[in-house]
């Protein structure tokens, strides 16, 4: 089969995905507010909550939701096939998504309980806490399938070291564009051994955030 009549198909397929599937989860499941103020807007202080273009907000979205396809879909091309492979790619894109929310703390974490004892909590989030200090202390265990199996809080994300857009990831060689600057990695070897063994040990999962080449040969 020709790539332009699959590459056809799975734009017309994703269109309808967008405009017919997505508004009825918007009005009809979630039941959406245009006018609600997130909390971005509601708590803004220029740190933890600043709202963010609508553009780039949907970008950051459409990648978390088809990041996987382009990994696994040529794995399950080689073993399987092109069919299944373009399934995986289109349907998985349309269907099958996730709220995940990487390092909260435990401020957060009782506000999605409180939404989830309320039976407010509409969509499943799985999230996890942010390093393996106080938020983790507060929570004491998992919370697995809560509220109706909306609610997972059942791992804990490590920051090996910062963001490369902010020069923070950390390098084994200097920024190109800024010579006296490796980046900032945030734990040792056995800081980030000792974390999880904590985490662990308290029956929690392990993310570990690490961009640079130095912060990946840490973790």
């Amino acid at each position: 089969m020709s790539a332009v009549i699959l590459l056809v198909v799975g734009l017309v397929l994703m269109s309808l995905g967008y405009f017919i599937y997505s508004k009825f989860i918007a009005e009809k499941i979630y039941r959406l507010d245009p006018d609600y103020r997130t909390p971005a807007h509601e708590f803004e202080d220029g740190v933890d909550f600043v709202p963010t273009n609508k553009f780039v907000l949907w970008g950051h979205h459409f990648t978390s939701v088809a990041g996987a396809a382009p990994i696994v879909g040529p794995a399950i091309a080689v073993i399987w096939g092109w069919a299944p492979a373009f399934m995986w790619v289109v349907c998985r894109t349309i269907f099958f998504a996730g709220v995940h929310d990487m390092g909260v703390k435990i401020e957060e974490a009782e506000a999605y309980i409180s939404m989830a004892d309320d039976g407010v909590l509409k969509m499943r989030i799985y999230a996890m806490l942010k390093d393996a200090g106080p938020n983790l202390d507060a929570m004491g265990e998992p919370m697995i399938a809560y509220g109706n199996d909306h609610l997972d809080i059942r791992a804990v994300k490590i920051y090996a070291d910062g963001a490369l857009g902010s020069r923070g990831a950390a390098m084994l060689q200097p920024y190109s564009d800024d010579v006296e600057n490796f980046g900032l990695p945030f734990v040792t070897i056995d800081e980030l051994f000792a974390s999880v063994d904590k985490a662990n040990g308290m029956g929690f999962q392990v993310g570990v955030h690490a961009i640079g080449d130095r912060g990946n040969r840490i973790v």
